[in-house]
């Protein structure tokens, strides 16, 4: 059966609208044979010919449906469209005249109509160059879309688009500084056009000019508030700026905005890691990962905060992960050594950290632990070669000249231990290092005088301290007091110049008042779980049960355990669902003390930490295990829950002792305080408080929760 005319135009236009030209062509032919003034086979026959840039043949097509419907709107669009695209302006003005002194333009085709005439009189670009312009873009060639912006730039000056690409095109290929000034063109002709300021945003932040970034965000945010992008990048910037609350607020409302969205996700995780809650991190970057999968740096800060949380089988799969997505990763496979390190797979170990130095010879962090790695098999050479490249490549690395102090101690290179000693000092005044100072060899060998004079020299946190100590050997009691008063505020928050303050305020005639916390036995506070949980005995059972998983590791170096195991990293970053509950106690304990003290007037409450952050441990001590004299230098406030204890037998066995004295001058006898707690006893104390563990004979364990409260 013979299709009719209507049947085959309309096959003709199925065809054209699958990108079947041919095909299409055929058919709109077929119709003019029979028909040669069709008005729409003409039309759809001129729009093959203008694709094809058989311009000439279009003209003359899309002539003929206007002069067969002269009333076809959408005849004239596509005419004057192509009459723009080979550059006859003149007709094209023409046509337009035409089209409003006829009143053919209709109200559905204003904006189209306005664009056209801009485009005719050189104000606009013509739709055929924006398209060949975005069609080299989205290809990636990047050379033929720079040529085609320069060129639309100069034709038509005034229209942002150009500028946009051109700006893309220049970040793009390597250009960052460049890209700023058309990017800040693009802002200026279109002030209303949120993706520009979202793209000048992008420009000033790589460059640094984190503030000026932030307003463009704001601006692209009051322009497009429901655009999940701007509020993403404006929260990396907050976060850069230090602001974290700001930064979590935003990466929230991008989500809102748009739950799909996996960078979101993944930089909402790295804030909760950094808030130290690992529990909502992995659940961040777990989604980050579901939504894209192939999201490399998702997959290896998920592996970084599992080997946080002491799962390190999951922690390898998600760094293997990353580094199959991405295969020179330098970060992925200097992580994955780490994890493989605490495994205790020094061989794997040693393969992926030096996979991290290939892909990235220039990273000083893994030169520091291939140093590290080999300093564990006791290659001493090796390490300090990989330690001191470590510091060529970053001369401020604090950790690489602790690391390498303490090889050169090993190596009897004494002089150059000492200057690695002064170097750490200089950039990390506060915490203690690794390695053993001049100044303390001279300590431990009674030469004070000596030792005074290089602590003095050092003037940092712990060494200030070591000062006192040289002084008080020496007798000279009158300078400590001196000192203390006029380093009362340098050294309002170290908490070792506060504990021998209270030695000396607890063990000298001389009247002296401890600014930190005056007596810090009368700091002491006692509870019990039993006011947080009904039976006492069962909660206790299900925490010990949960701390049965928890990775623990036999008398950790520098710590004050001496016959038993205690955990190597926080103990709350391990989601266990009644350590959990505990946490809670302990923060509902921590309101409690503070609301019994907060009318002290001195340092400690004074500069009470704005925020709870806790740090916890868990300690298992076995028959004649016990903690060694200590202070938690890093705390504010610390604290002890007793899960288990063991009998003390009239000797005190097991309990905590807290004293003013002092662990370098044992004989001087000092006030104290022993207590031998009970199950479910909760201990708070200031942590400049010395205290210890008494040993105890029984064949038992004794099991303990510790935590600090952090400064804030």
């Amino acid at each position: 059966m013979e299709l009719t005319i209507e049947q085959t135009l309309q096959r003709g236009i199925e065809a054209h609208q699958k990108g079947n030209l041919g095909e299409a062509e055929k058919l709109y032919r077929s119709i003019l044979r029979a028909k040669p003034k069709h008005p729409q086979a003409n039309h759809n026959l001129g729009l093959i010919a203008v694709s094809l840039n058989k311009n000439e043949d279009a003209i003359a097509l899309l002539k003929n449906a206007l002069d067969e419907d002269p009333r076809s709107e959408q005849f004239w669009l596509n005419y004057v469209n192509t009459l723009i695209k080979i550059e006859r302006f003149t007709q094209a003005q023409e046509a337009i005249s035409k089209v409003e002194k006829n009143g053919i333009a209709s109200k559905e085709f204003a904006t189209q109509w306005t664009q056209l005439k801009k485009v005719a009189d050189g104000i606009y670009p013509s739709q055929f160059d924006i398209s060949d312009l975005l069609n080299f873009f989205n290809a990636g060639k990047f050379e033929s879309a720079e040529k085609q912006a320069i060129s639309m730039t100069k034709k038509c000056p005034e229209h942002e688009l150009a500028w946009k690409v051109l700006g893309a095109v220049m970040k793009r290929t390597g250009r960052l500084k460049e890209s700023l000034i058309p990017n800040e063109k693009a802002v200026e002709l279109a002030p209303d056009d949120s993706e520009a300021h979202t793209n000048l945003g992008i420009t000033l932040q790589e460059l640094g000019r984190l503030n000026v970034a932030a307003k463009s965000y704001e601006r692209a945010i009051e322009l497009k508030s429901k655009s999940a992008k701007p509020y993403n990048n404006l929260g990396v910037i907050k976060k850069q700026l230090g602001q974290i609350k700001e930064a979590e607020a935003n990466y929230r409302q991008a989500i809102e905005l748009q739950p799909t969205f996996a960078e979101a996700h993944n930089n909402l995780g790295i804030i909760y890691r950094e808030k130290g809650q690992l529990e909502e991190a992995e659940t961040s970057y777990r989604r980050a990962v579901e939504l894209q999968p192939k999201y490399a740096e998702a997959h290896n800060n998920l592996g970084i905060t599992l080997q946080e949380m002491g799962r390190l089988r999951d922690a390898e799969t998600s760094l293997k992960q990353a580094i199959s997505l991405k295969s020179n990763y330098t970060n992925a496979h200097l992580s994955l050594s780490r994890v493989l390190g605490e495994l205790g797979d020094i061989d794997a170990a040693f393969i992926s950290c030096n996979n991290a130095i290939l892909s990235r010879d220039d990273l000083p962090e893994a030169h520091q632990y291939l140093g590290t790695l080999f300093k564990q098999i006791g290659d001493l050479t090796e390490a300090k070669s990989c330690f001191e490249k470590a510091i060529l490549l970053k001369p401020d690395y604090a950790g690489a000249y602790d690391d390498l102090g303490v090889v050169l101690q090993e190596l009897s290179l004494t002089e150059e231990a000492e200057e690695c000693y002064r170097q750490y000092a200089s950039l990390e005044p506060i915490h203690s290092p690794k390695m053993i100072s001049k100044a303390g060899i001279f300590y431990r060998q009674k030469k004070y005088e000596k030792a005074l004079e290089l602590f003095d020299s050092y003037n940092t946190f712990y060494d200030r301290l070591h000062s006192l100590e040289c002084l008080f050997s020496l007798g000279k009691n009158a300078e400590i007091y001196q000192r203390l008063e006029e380093k009362a505020d340098v050294d309002a928050h170290n908490l070792g110049v506060a504990a021998f303050a209270s030695f000396m305020q607890g063990t000298q005639k001389k009247a002296f008042q401890n600014k930190f916390c005056g007596n810090s036995l009368d700091y002491l506070y006692f509870s019990n779980i039993s006011e947080h949980v009904r039976n006492t005995k069962s909660f206790v059972t299900k925490v010990i049960d949960d701390l049965h998983s928890v990775p623990k590791v036999w008398q950790p170096n520098a710590q004050s355990v001496r016959g038993g195991f205690q955990t190597s990293s926080n103990l709350f970053n391990f989601p266990k669902e009644n350590v959990m509950v505990l946490k809670k106690i302990i923060y509902n304990e921590i309101d409690n003390y503070y609301e019994k003290f907060k009318e002290q007037d001195c340092t400690f409450v004074n500069d009470w930490p704005d925020q709870k952050k806790i740090k916890g441990w868990h300690v298992v001590l076995k028959e004649q295990g016990y903690n060694t004299m200590h202070i938690h230098q890093d705390g504010w406030l610390s604290g002890v829950i007793y899960l288990k204890v063991v009998p003390p037998l009239d000797k005190d066995e097991g309990a905590i002792k807290f004293s003013l004295g002092n662990p370098k001058f044992r004989e001087i006898v000092a006030p104290e305080v022993i207590y031998n707690p009970n199950v479910g006893d909760i201990v708070l104390f200031p942590s400049s408080l010395y205290h210890e563990t008494i040993p105890f004979s029984t064949n038992s364990e004794r099991i303990i929760v510790s935590f600090d409260l952090m400064p804030g």
